[in-house]
């Protein structure tokens, strides 16, 4: 049972990597945008829009709570 916990921690661990890593590209892109010689408005699709929406959700919680069963 011990052994299934540690994986799960570690799986919860990747997903709160991955998160910072959308996370981070989707800032990186916006600011890349507006420091354009003609700045454009930065435009998410639906289902980027749900994953980053799911990625920050993630991050609060994980802070809040710990990355841990």
């Amino acid at each position: 049972m011990e052994i299934i916990q540690v994986l799960i921690n570690k799986t919860l661990l990747m997903g709160f990597v991955l998160s910072i890593l959308v996370l981070v590209r989707h800032v990186f892109l916006f600011f890349r945008n507006m420091n354009d010689l003609e700045p454009k408005k930065y435009i998410l699709t639906r289902k980027e829009l749900i994953w980053v929406g799911l990625s920050f959700a993630y991050i609060i919680t994980s802070l809040i709570n710990g990355i841990k069963i």
